[in-house]
């Protein structure tokens, strides 16, 4: 998983995290404003995240595409996701898990 990340200093980080770390950059962190692609998987985060404190904001990918620039991979998307959260493209909202899995038949637990 990609991390772009910009302090309210002005520092810009983009690493990758492998996604059995993924909830511990964010566990000792200030509250922030998380933006992230919707589809299954990151309806799981967004709750995971919300229940850190953090607001998170799911993009449609369709909405995000045009401000991904250069090639197709994970740093250029991360970076896109975070101009499209700057520029308030509209947010859908994420799901309970029971809503979730009512939706999403990979889901059903």
């Amino acid at each position: 998983m990609q991390v772009y990340k910009v302090s309210s200093d002005g520092v810009v980080s983009n690493k990758a995290v492998k996604r059995a770390d993924f909830l511990n950059e964010f566990r000792n962190i200030s509250p922030a404003l998380i933006g992230m692609e919707a589809c299954g998987g990151s309806q799981h985060w967004a709750r995971e995240l919300q229940s850190l404190g953090h607001t998170v904001r799911l993009k449609l990918p369709k909405l995000v595409k045009p401000y991904i620039t250069g090639l197709k991979n994970d740093k250029n998307d991360a970076r896109g996701i975070y101009t499209a959260l700057v520029m308030g493209v509209r947010e859908v909202p994420y799901q309970s898990n029971l809503r979730q899995s009512e939706t999403w038949p990979c889901c059903k637990r």
